[in-house]
């Protein structure tokens, strides 16, 4: 808990899912919690970590506490675009009021034509006030221009959330 950090909560897409193309895709099945042995690494986390509601088409993720979080939300993407160039948007909705979600932040990324498949990993992150545990909320999406893959592991972080918190408020 050096720095001030009382919280740490990771989870990881544990298996590939496909993307379909120009629409968001959101994160729900295989997206697991990492905490303890995973592969060659040790994942632990730290203090009481978030709370997932999985009845939805996304999975939602409420804090433990008030206080300041730095959300960090990492996807590589594989796409073979032999006939054109791509874009990944990559993205955190977040909602303050229990139910209506912006995309609040999103990463983009340029994938380049190639007659092979290419990877790309972008991150989204951003540092938010939890000022009620109840109606601050967030989910993940992926949108790619065309139809991809969202890399995923047992044993290797490709796709993946890490949520810190930071300070008290």
């Amino acid at each position: 808990a050096a720095g001030g950090i009382s919280m740490i909560d990771t989870y990881n897409l544990s298996s590939s899912q496909s993307m379909s193309g120009a629409t968001w895709n959101y994160l729900k099945s295989n997206f697991t919690r990492v905490n303890g042995a995973y592969g060659t690494m040790n994942v632990t986390g730290l203090g009481t970590g978030l709370s997932v509601d999985n009845s939805g088409s996304a999975s939602t993720f409420t804090f433990p506490s008030t206080g300041y979080y730095e959300i960090s939300f990492t996807a590589t993407t594989a796409a073979n675009t032999s006939s054109s160039h791509d874009y990944v948007y990559t993205g955190i909705h977040i909602a303050t009021d229990g139910s209506s979600f912006d995309n609040v932040v999103q990463s983009i990324s340029f994938i380049y034509s190639s007659s092979n498949t290419v990877y790309e990993t972008q991150v989204a992150k951003v540092i938010i006030d939890v000022t009620n545990t109840t109606n601050d909320k967030f989910y993940l999406a992926v949108m790619p221009e065309n139809s991809s893959t969202l890399l995923g592991s047992n044993d290797k972080f490709y796709t993946y959330l890490q949520v810190k918190k930071l300070a008290e408020t």
